[in-house]
């Protein structure tokens, strides 16, 4: 698949950037995998993005080993003359990663979001959000 420029400015005397959105814990509706996603989210990055800002995500972790893979994609190891020290042709993603984040105003909102999103959330999270869901079922009941 190729992907065209994403930038050709009519007006060059002005500054414009093109943010590209990425899916840390993968789109909902992707039929690929994650390695996939990530050649076709480098291949957008060529075309002229100028950073990433991700979808909302609650395991750290999981982004962290992400943004990992998104700074190796595209390169490849060479090694030496002497075939001894290998070093790395630096042809990754290197624009800014913005990480997406989103407040929690209600447990039930929360719920609906993670699921619309496809968001992993680890369990300790979802513990430590018992008090949260307490005080939305109080204030969300109606008035007697």
């Amino acid at each position: 698949m190729q992907v065209p420029p994403l930038l050709s400015l009519p007006f060059p005397d002005h500054a414009y950037l093109c943010p590209l959105l990425a899916y840390p814990d993968g789109h909902t509706d992707s039929l690929v995998d994650e390695d996939q996603e990530i050649a076709h989210l480098k291949e957008k990055v060529d075309a002229g993005a100028d950073f990433i800002v991700t979808q909302l995500f609650y395991d750290v972790d999981g982004f962290l080993g992400w943004a990992k893979k998104v700074r190796q994609q595209g390169q490849c190891f060479n090694l030496s003359p002497t075939g001894t020290m290998p070093s790395i042709i630096p042809s990754g993603i290197n624009v800014p990663i913005i990480p997406g984040i989103m407040p929690i105003q209600t447990y039930s909102s929360f719920l609906r979001l993670t699921k619309l999103c496809g968001t992993r959330v680890p369990p300790f999270i979802l513990s430590s959000l018992d008090q949260i869901r307490v005080r939305s079922c109080i204030s969300t009941a109606p008035a007697q």
